[in-house]
């Protein structure tokens, strides 16, 4: 992971006189304004010594924040930036949901757009630009589309399971191939890109580069935009020769695979996809839609290997963590599906257990730890002033990890959400939470999800998993702790993967082989 750095020192140098200022002026608009509760602020620094660093993490932070102060929002100040950190489905679903047309922007993220993710929709302010990019992105992930992409999906998880059989002590690796894979067909759909190993190494790094700018309260620059445009000498621009670096990683993700895409459309070679559906039928005239198909391809490209590939680590970990977990799953396939035969998307509904374990992924061990929105007029709420231009930073852990919401939130335990053997929908559901909100709700959602339940429930009929052992035949310790950032991955583990027999080897074989007689094509969706 690429990592970031502005000295404390520099923050003084650069922030002193304009912050001083901002605050004797405005005093964030008002000087009186009642606030939530948080910690004092120090002059120009406001709580940036406070903040948990790169290292902590930060939503448990602010979890545990919010409880000190017994307010489910806090109050924290950086230079250049207020924050609210809102730690309660209530404050969540008041000010996110319910007020939507208030709370759907985007704080500054001024590092995030130098190094080359200006225009996609993670990073977009809300306006038309962003209304376009969600409209044309529903026509290519929503419910009835992702079922045009089941065949396909289908058909690559056997290949997946093939990979695991031959090469078992690889299994992340797997993961990431076959989620960018899938990624790049949907989103692109022309031939022989699918192994660039070139081109997907590119696509992790420029996520990796947008995990670290799109932080908030991390950069000076995000605080202070007058930065980008001061000289290279000048106090606390470090950040600049950094920029121009990532920038061309970013820049060539993004651009490379869409001029491909286009000469072979042009070449009348080109296979079914998400961006060569869109340009034949949308109206180009307005050279904005065309760069906005352009974008929202990366978003999917980049963006939804990523995902995939920590919610089916974290899968590998609760497997060989929780035995027992695995065994039940193992159970209700066996009972189910049978051994004849895969697992299909078909068979969703009648696989609780299963649907339950994702759920639990999804709660336990959230992608998305922190939700960061910002709000383009002022309001007010429960009493509390909120400004104009106002961060506010979902904790989503916190509230997946609220007793109040779950029992023992610290254990993974499926059982929690079932009753009588099905899904008990009086439990919250992770997934109202875990994909964002309302307005700037992941569009990946339903690909995402879908995708998921094919490799989980392959992986569980055809493998057992467990933690590995050493030189010693002594079994490896798994750290079921996240690593902090933007998107939560477990800590580097290892585990084990068997099949469950020589007849699940040989149905992993026939299936990928099978798999191979069938077209390696898209079914496009329909408009």
């Amino acid at each position: 992971m690429v990592q970031a750095s502005d000295t404390l020192l520099s923050v003084v140098v650069c922030a002193a006189l304009i912050i001083l200022t901002s605050f004797l002026l405005s005093g964030y608009r008002k000087r009186n304004a009642h606030l939530p509760p948080g910690p004092k602020p120090l002059p120009i620094i406001g709580n940036l010594h406070q903040l948990p660093d790169l290292k902590a993490d930060r939503a448990v932070a602010f979890r545990d924040m919010s409880l000190a102060y017994g307010s489910d929002i806090l109050c924290v100040k950086v230079p250049g930036m207020l924050m609210y950190i809102l730690n309660s489905k209530e404050s969540m679903s008041d000010i996110l949901v319910a007020r939507s047309a208030k709370s759907s922007s985007k704080p500054p993220q001024v590092m995030a757009d130098l190094s080359g993710w200006k225009y996609t929709v993670p990073s977009l302010p809300y306006g038309q630009r962003i209304k376009t990019s969600r409209r044309l992105l529903h026509k290519g992930l929503g419910p009835s589309a992702v079922q045009s992409y089941i065949p396909y999906l289908e058909r690559e998880s056997a290949f997946f399971l093939e990979k695991l059989l031959d090469q078992p002590d690889a299994y992340k690796k797997h993961v990431t191939h076959t989620a960018a894979r899938i990624a790049l067909k949907i989103a692109y759909g022309y031939e022989g890109v699918t192994d660039d190993a070139h081109l997907i190494d590119t696509a992790v790094k420029a996520m990796n580069i947008f995990c670290v700018t799109a932080t908030p309260g991390i950069w000076l620059v995000d605080s202070l935009p007058f930065l980008q445009h001061m000289p290279s000498w000048f106090p606390g621009t470090g950040f600049k020769k950094q920029a121009s670096q990532w920038s061309q990683t970013v820049l060539y993700a993004i651009n490379h695979p869409f001029e491909e895409l286009k000469r072979q459309m042009a070449a009348g070679t080109a296979g079914a996809s998400f961006a060569g559906r869109l340009l034949e039928v949308e109206d180009l005239s307005d050279p904005e839609v065309e760069d906005c198909i352009k974008h929202c391809s990366t978003g999917i490209f980049a963006g939804q290997f990523d995902t995939t590939t920590a919610v089916m680590s974290w899968f590998a970990v609760v497997m060989a963590f929780y035995p027992e977990v695995q065994k039940k799953a193992q159970d209700e396939i066996n009972k189910v599906v049978g051994h004849e035969r895969m697992p299909v998307v078909a068979d969703r509904d009648s696989l609780p257990y299963v649907n339950a374990i994702l759920k639990e992924l999804l709660r336990w061990r959230p992608v998305l730890p922190l939700i960061a929105h910002s709000v383009n007029e002022e309001d007010e709420y429960k009493g509390y002033y909120v400004p104009k231009d106002t961060v506010i930073l979902a904790n989503v852990w916190a509230v997946l990890h609220d007793e109040s919401n779950y029992d023992e939130p610290e254990k993974y335990k499926p059982e929690r959400f079932l009753r009588d053997g099905i899904l008990d929908p009086s439990v919250l559901d992770p997934a109202t939470l875990a994909f964002g909100f309302d307005r700037r709700i992941c569009p990946g959602m339903h690909i995402g999800q879908t995708l998921l339940f094919i490799l989980m429930s392959r992986t569980l009929q055809n493998f057992d998993i467990a933690p590995a052992k050493d030189a010693h035949g002594k079994e490896i310790a798994i750290d079921t702790s996240a690593v902090p950032g933007l998107i939560g991955f477990p800590k580097p583990f290892k585990v084990s993967l068997v099949p469950r027999s020589n007849a699940h080897a040989a149905h992993i074989r026939h299936a990928a082989e099978n798999a191979r007689s069938l077209p390696d094509k898209l079914a496009i969706f329909e408009l």
